[in-house]
């Protein structure tokens, strides 16, 4: 889904999650996480200086995750994610590859269906509760 939408806050040291108001009581909530797997001797764009960086912990990389919440529940579980992206903690720009694959995950996202979806099992769960049977799963 295209959306004009975009994040009302940043990534920082203490900011590992952001969000997007899509209207109607859904946001787009995306996650910042360490990511071990990567490293930069698999490719070949680093300086010898930028890699001593790295070894230092002066810079790591990160996985971004996006998930949709509707009215403060998250119905959308690791719908997306783009890992090794570069985050540098300590320079004022640090964290926007990171905003900016939010963005990119939120744009390629199926934000309708995902809600479309949920409300649907929603529904399924109420009815299940008013005629006393067991409340089917989530979708």
């Amino acid at each position: 889904m295209k959306t004009k939408s975009r994040f009302q806050n940043t990534f920082s040291i203490v900011c590992s999650r952001i969000e997007a108001n899509l209207g109607g009581g859904v946001k787009a909530v995306a996650f910042l996480e360490h990511d071990s797997a990567a490293d930069p001797d698999e490719f070949d764009c680093y300086t010898a200086r930028e890699l001593r960086e790295f070894a230092a912990g002066d810079w790591y990389y990160g996985t971004v995750t996006l998930k949709v919440s509707v009215n403060g529940v998250i119905v959308g579980r690791h719908l997306a994610a783009i890992g090794a992206v570069e985050i540098h903690p300590d320079r004022g720009d640090g964290f926007d590859a990171a905003v900016e694959a939010a963005e990119e995950l939120l744009d390629e996202c199926p934000v309708e269906s995902i809600v479309r979806d949920f409300a649907k099992a929603a529904a399924k769960a109420a009815k299940a509760m008013k005629r006393g049977g067991a409340v089917p799963p989530r979708a």
